[in-house]
């Protein structure tokens, strides 16, 4: 499985909105809704709403055994759509008996720029009710504002069987749509990281004023950044560093080892001799197989730049990248089906 890292608005440039949010688990639509799972099991279904104060509804469940079950709602109101307190909400299925959310059960996301909606509630009888309902009312309400909506339901189910099985949880007593007798699956040594709270304190600095990392937005981290424990010791993290270009996005690898965090090098070829760089582009990993790649762009239809393909190893000085494979090509308008058919700059002929 491969972790893409690549925000959603640069990948729409790219590749088009069927990989937009293709982060290397799985990705498939069912009807309205759309099913992503990232290589760490995280995993969203959400639906897109148009012309409606909610625009977006999200059911969002993190990898690992018997997490937790979130809603995520986004609106444009600006009531509701500001980190306000005491937002309340409501849910109904095909004209029942509305669920009341109290202030507590919600509470908002800056990051996302949402709204969140959390209680045991949702994974114990509300994903129940909507699996087996048509129409889903949901009602947010902040003082005087409110703003509701109406949601179908068709393909909820065959999305919830979908994340249950990309999650490795069919079968299992933490599954959401066919649980089993099986205890929970065990967490695997690969996590998403959505916020800077969540790294390392030395590898945080580099995000403040002054640091090499100090104009990445926070939220580009969210289905981009990676931490994978690749020893008992030894943990490697994968983040945005800078400003993403037209169709280039930079990528920084750090490893804490023993409590000591380092800038990892990506070893290229220039000018035909060995060297390293800091960044990476448009960087894909594979955590199981410990393999990268890496592709800049040279112009944004991908007929031209450098290719990059690298693995994990480990030397007396702790993991390390090695080159397996770099092809580059100039923008001279030839097109030669990809950078696999483009000349070879390593391994050297």
């Amino acid at each position: 499985m491969q972790f893409r890292l690549l925000p959603p608005t640069l990948a729409l440039l790219l590749c088009g909105p069927a990989i937009a949010l293709a982060v290397g688990g799985g990705f498939k639509e069912f009807q309205s809704w759309q099913v992503t799972c990232s290589q760490a099991r995280d995993c969203s279904m959400r639906q897109f709403i148009p012309d409606s104060a909610i625009s977006q509804v999200e059911l969002k469940r993190a990898g690992g055994p018997e997490t937790p079950v979130t809603i995520a709602v986004s609106t444009d109101d600006e009531a509701l759509a500001t980190d306000a307190g005491g937002a309340s909400a409501s849910i109904s299925i095909d004209g029942g008996a509305p669920l009341s959310i109290p202030a507590g059960g919600v509470r908002y996301d800056p990051v996302g720029a949402m709204l969140l909606l959390s209680g045991d509630f949702i994974g114990n009888g509300l994903v129940a009710a909507l699996k087996n309902g048509t129409t889903m009312h949901l009602k947010l309400r902040h003082g005087a504002a409110s703003v509701e909506a109406d949601i179908a339901l068709a393909g909820f189910a065959a999305g919830l069987l979908f994340m249950d099985d990309l999650q490795r949880r069919v079968g299992h007593t933490d599954a959401l749509s066919a649980p089993g007798d099986k205890p929970p699956s065990p967490p695997i040594p690969f996590r998403n990281i959505a916020a800077f709270s969540a790294l390392p304190e030395a590898i945080r600095r580099r995000f403040a004023e002054g640091g090499e990392c100090a104009d990445t937005e926070e939220s580009l981290l969210d289905g981009n950044a990676f931490a994978h424990q690749i020893s008992e010791n030894e943990t490697l993290y994968a983040t945005p560093c800078g400003t993403p270009g037209a169709y280039n996005f930079p990528y920084a690898m750090f490893v804490e080892s023993y409590g000591s965090v380092t800038r990892m090098a990506f070893p290229v070829m220039q000018e035909g001799a060995p060297s390293t760089v800091s960044d990476a582009y448009n960087l894909d990993y594979d955590f199981e197989a410990r393999s990268l790649t890496a592709f800049f762009r040279g112009r944004g239809i991908g007929d031209c730049g450098t290719y990059n393909e690298w693995h994990l190893a480990s030397n007396q000085g702790g993991p390390v990248l090695l080159l397996d494979r770099e092809t580059s090509k100039d923008c001279d308008g030839d097109d030669l089906g990809g950078p696999q058919n483009w000349p070879a700059q390593w391994p050297l002929k």
